[in-house]
């Protein structure tokens, strides 16, 4: 069929038609997807660049110094120069502490102008890196056919004054868009003058899969990089763990020893006091020395609870529980000390009502946890100039016994209160770091807890105390139960 002039130049014209309107419609399709593309990829490093300043966080909490972590990442980045994408670490000043060029590292790049996103601001690097705070801009960088556009995404790094930065050569990702863009569109362009409908189906297929593929790509990475990350922070994590019990153990196996030395030296003596305690009770040396006599009996009695607690301390012995009043055993912890209350003219008040019934804890122990309590506000409030009180609350709700020690001293500071439990840790002069750590242990080995409160003034010390939980594993009473005596020279200062 041969096609008069008119019917040429209607095909020409359709042709055309179809032409123009396929190559402008696959041009606005791939401007799309180089757009969607951007995006993809700013997203990812602005994500990359969170994660590295968290992990570089994690490690330096974990106990990596700031050269460990620097060495580190070095070694992660080197020789990645050719990667449209690399991370660096700015110190405050604009110094470069990593780069993937190691002969850059060192450099200053403070006076790098950068132009701030959103505000559209020129500023500097270094004023970035002094600032210290999150944000993103576009820079400058040299290339072979001159300078182009690169963009830089800064995350300071928790606890420290470095920067986190993450840049991406948009160029590049650019230039590689447009070289698979030309290669599409030579092969669409023969089958668009002929059949405009199909290659244009064709072209969106081939368009969404390559899309398909970049978020393919995309959630691999994302994938590859938290899979990594987890596991980082777990070694951290089991590192930390094993290093704790390690020191813990050492200092156990230490205080054990000296504890076991410390025992066999007083027990010696003590015998020697005790026979001669047993001979004035007896009423061998007149009437006048049985009562002296029945005191000293006592006092080497606690003495050797003391020893007792001492060794427990370092053994981790386990509690024996069974039913005990919580009043009585607070009035006889507040008697053994109340000489020395009177004495520095601190007030004592117990407020605890009748009927909280008796929990099942081991009354030694919880004697032990409440004179060492009492004992540390008495020597906060010994030197301090204004009111001295100490208030002791219990009160019951939902099941749990909550046992308030509040006192009118200095207080405690947040840094104080972090460390307050640790063993050897004492903010007295004469401290030996053992009272409170000792009244955790005897605690949590009921299974509750102790804390130290932050208010406004003075210091409060309170103690949760799950009845149902205590009431697992209770011994019955004795015949004629009595809270169990104690010593005020057994309480540990903190």
């Amino acid at each position: 069929m041969r096609l008069s002039r008119p019917g040429w130049r209607i095909f020409l014209l359709v042709a055309a038609s179809v032409f123009a309107v396929g190559t402008t419609g696959g041009w606005f399709l791939f401007k799309r997807f180089e757009g969607e593309l951007m995006d993809e990829r700013l997203n990812a490093a602005r994500w990359q660049a969170e994660a590295t300043s968290r992990l570089l966080a994690d490690e330096l909490r974990a106990g990596a110094t700031p050269a460990q972590v620097v060495a580190r990442l070095q070694l992660t980045m080197q020789g990645m120069t050719e990667s449209p994408r690399y991370i660096s670490l700015i110190d405050a000043q604009g110094r470069l502490l990593t780069h993937p060029n190691a002969a850059l590292v060192g450099t200053s790049t403070a006076t790098q102008e950068v132009r701030l996103d959103g505000t559209g601001q020129l500023s500097q690097f270094g004023r970035v890196a002094a600032a210290g705070q999150t944000c993103c801009g576009q820079y400058a960088i040299p290339g072979p056919d001159g300078q182009h556009t690169a963009q830089v995404y800064f995350e300071p790094v928790p606890g420290t004054t470095w920067l986190v930065a993450v840049h991406e050569d948009m160029a590049a990702t650019a230039q590689h868009f447009r070289a698979f863009a030309w290669r599409m569109g030579a092969l669409a362009a023969p089958l668009i003058l002929g059949m405009a409908a199909v290659g244009a189906g064709v072209a969106r297929s081939l368009t969404r899969r390559y899309e398909r593929r970049i978020e393919a790509a995309n959630a691999a990475l994302e994938q590859r990089v938290q899979e990594r990350t987890a596991e980082l922070s777990r070694a951290f994590a089991e590192l930390q763990e094993a290093l704790r019990r390690l020191m813990h153990s050492d200092k156990m196996h230490l205080l054990g020893e000296l504890m076991a030395g410390i025992a066999h030296e007083i027990n010696n003596p003590l015998t020697v006091i005790t026979g001669y305690a047993d001979l004035l009770a007896s009423g061998d040396c007149g009437a006048a020395a049985v009562d002296p006599g029945t005191q000293l009996q006592t006092s080497t009695e606690r003495v050797r609870r003391i020893v007792g607690n001492l060794l427990a301390f370092a053994r981790n012995a386990p509690p024996t529980r069974r039913l005990t009043a919580l009043g009585p055993l607070l009035e006889g912890a507040h008697e053994l000390i109340g000489a020395d209350l009177r004495r520095a003219q601190i007030t004592f008040t117990l407020d605890c009502p009748p009927e909280v019934a008796p929990l099942c804890i081991d009354p030694q122990q919880f004697g032990q946890v409440f004179l060492n309590l009492l004992n540390n506000s008495r020597q906060a409030l010994e030197t301090h100039p204004g009111e001295r009180a100490i208030r002791v609350t219990v009160r019951e709700q939902g099941g749990v016994v909550r046992i308030d020690f509040a006192d009118t001293g200095p207080g405690l500071s947040l840094a104080v209160r972090t460390r307050l439990f640790e063993p050897f840790h004492s903010t007295k002069a004469t401290g030996n770091g053992l009272g409170l750590s000792l009244c955790r242990r005897l605690v949590q080995a009921h299974g509750a807890q102790i804390e130290a409160l932050s208010v406004a003034s003075g210091a409060v010390f309170r103690l949760h105390l799950p009845r149902a939980k205590l009431a697992e594993t209770c011994t019955p009473p004795p015949a004629a139960a009595a809270p169990a005596a104690l010593s005020p020279a057994s309480a540990g200062s903190v």
